[in-house]
């Protein structure tokens, strides 16, 4: 079970270079800092079977959003798909979108089995709730 901590201006500013999902009532939010050092991770590969989003499904289902994945997922089976990998982190038995649901959902929706991603890792993330 994550923990989450109360938000506050101070923790925001003194843990500025780390990534912050925040709870709230409905949702959950991440943020990632203007200055994160993104080359830092390497990009892997995984299977799509082990990465679940935290965005639910019906997000996707916008009229921009299903065009963007809709467009994302031709380029995938055209196989001139370049878009940069997803980011995730560690979760249950797997991983979690922490950015790029429309890309994770084209390669759903292309029926990819496999998806470049870049990982964050644990002390990268700060956990926030504004419930």
């Amino acid at each position: 079970m994550e923990r989450f901590t109360a938000k506050s201006e101070k923790s925001e500013k003194s843990n500025s270079h780390k990534w912050v999902m925040t709870m709230s009532q409905n949702t959950i939010g991440v943020d990632h800092p203007d200055d994160y050092d993104f080359e830092k991770l390497p990009i892997e590969t995984l299977q799509m079977a082990n990465i679940v989003g935290f965005e639910p499904d019906e997000k996707m289902e916008s009229i921009s959003s299903a065009s963007k994945v809709a467009d994302m997922a031709e380029m995938i089976l055209s196989r001139t798909y370049t878009e940069p990998p997803i980011f995730v982190r560690k979760y249950q038995n797997g991983y979690q979108v922490v950015d790029g649901h429309h890309r994770y959902h084209a390669h759903r929706i292309a029926g990819a089995a496999r998806i470049k991603v870049k990982v964050i890792p644990e002390e990268d993330i700060l956990y926030t709730d504004s419930r």
